[in-house]
């Protein structure tokens, strides 16, 4: 990392967080946290990435939440070396091309990352890769976690922190979030986009992957692609991800305004626990309304509530959302021929299920893992499935206190997988 001091790092945070809040520089206090003044995840991680650009070295995202200020953030980052040397990840027989990638600086894989995406999203120079560094530390194999429903990854900062610095965590975020491009709407196409840039990072396997929620299933079908491509996949973590979302596996039944509606819910349920809220947002008031008012009045009870994060686009963000979900409702797995690791939360909350989405809608889904303990894989895997159940229900065993008993399941599996022991229930 280049000799930089304190100060001058200080005066490019506030900047850059002064031109993404799209405020004056001298409105911002150098001992204010970055949550004061509304840092929503998606500026953290593009914040992050300009420091990156400046300091020519690779930054955990998680560091804007360990050094909340200005300032904190400056001294921190003056006083710590965060070039990150090239590591030796165990891997199968390389070609011309991996030695070529692997010979490459940091600054020599970012650009033909960008150019990469340049023609995989078909967008004019963008500004930010689909790979977001949780944690750049540590010489073990790589973790990969995939983005749920929403696009990005910050949901998976505090896991990258409870899992430690013996290996590096890359969270593979939805270009669409940071650079002009349509979001993808099949989980085939996101899986091949992703695989491009891992290879940028780690150009052969084993490769490691998880993901939480939707991200389970993008990570499903990227060990498939990895597999079809004569690549290994030493483990593959799905984080309480369900693959059947009606007893009949039928989501045809729905209609355009249902869905839309299920879709909207769920985003305010999400903004609520994200945001310590209570949206008063319910299924039932929604299907009364048009698909294209049904948003609307989601942020408007949003906005009352105080849960909209500041500076982000959120009809973008819907439709990003809306993106992702048809491709997740619509995903129709191949059989997969090695084992998974299923994660599920134990706790199903189904008298919120039944107040946001009505008692039949709660009654399914208990009904759905009453009748299949792998909630729904065990139809698409022909390999083992090897069960972890931990406490928490589906949003809390990503978050404090719960992510600390998710990080140790990860670090168990991980070190198992890695001397060689058999993975089992």
């Amino acid at each position: 990392m280049p000799s930089v001091n304190a100060k001058d790092i200080e005066s490019w945070i506030i900047s850059a967080l002064a031109d993404l809040l799209k405020i004056k520089p001298s409105k911002i206090d150098r001992n204010e946290t970055f949550e004061t003044y509304g840092l929503n995840s998606v500026a953290a991680v593009e914040l992050i990435g300009q420091l990156e650009e400046r300091l020519d070295c690779e930054i955990s995202a998680t560091l804007a939440y360990e050094h909340p200020t200005p300032a904190d953030l400056a001294r921190h980052l003056a006083e710590t070396s965060y070039a990150t040397p090239a590591r030796n990840y165990p891997t199968t027989e390389a070609g011309d091309l991996t030695n070529r990638i692997e010979n490459l600086s940091l600054a020599q894989r970012k650009l033909l990352l960008k150019l990469l995406q340049e023609k995989t999203n078909g967008a004019s120079n963008p500004k930010k890769s689909a790979v977001v560094s949780l944690q750049p530390k540590g010489s073990k194999r790589p973790l990969f976690l995939i983005h749920p429903l929403h696009g990005n990854v910050l949901c998976y900062v505090e896991l990258a922190r409870q899992l430690g610095q013996e290996r590096p965590v890359y969270g593979l975020q939805a270009p669409a979030l940071v650079v002009q491009a349509q979001p993808d709407t099949q989980i085939e196409t996101m899986a091949a986009h992703y695989i491009e840039a891992m290879r940028i990072i780690q150009p052969e396997g084993p490769y490691q992957l998880g993901g939480w929620s939707m991200g389970g299933a993008v990570a499903f079908e990227i060990a498939q692609q990895l597999h079809q491509r004569g690549q290994k996949v030493s483990l593959l973590v799905l984080l309480d991800t369900w693959i059947r979302f009606w007893p009949d596996g039928d989501s045809s039944k729905l209609s355009e305004q249902e869905r839309h509606a299920l879709l909207v819910s769920w985003l305010g349920w999400d903004l609520g626990i994200r945001f310590g809220k209570n949206i008063r947002i319910r299924y039932k008031d929604l299907i009364k309304r048009d698909p294209a008012k049904q948003l609307s009045f989601l942020l408007a009870e949003a906005a009352k509530a105080q849960a909209l994060p500041p500076g982000l686009e959120n009809a973008r963000h819907f439709e990003i959302c809306q993106a992702h979900a048809q491709a997740y409702v619509e995903y129709e797995p191949k059989l997969y021929a090695d084992q998974i690791v299923l994660v599920r939360a134990l706790d199903l909350p189904l008298d919120v299920l039944a107040d946001y989405w009505g008692e039949a809608f709660s009654d399914v889904v208990l009904k759905i893992r009453e009748m299949d303990p792998t909630l729904g894989w065990r139809d698409f895997c022909s390999g083992s499935i090897i069960r972890k159940d931990i406490s928490g229900n589906h949003f809390s065993i990503i978050a404090k206190p719960g992510v600390e008993d998710l990080a140790l399941q990860l670090k168990n599996l991980m070190n198992d997988q890695e001397s060689g022991e058999q993975i089992n229930s």
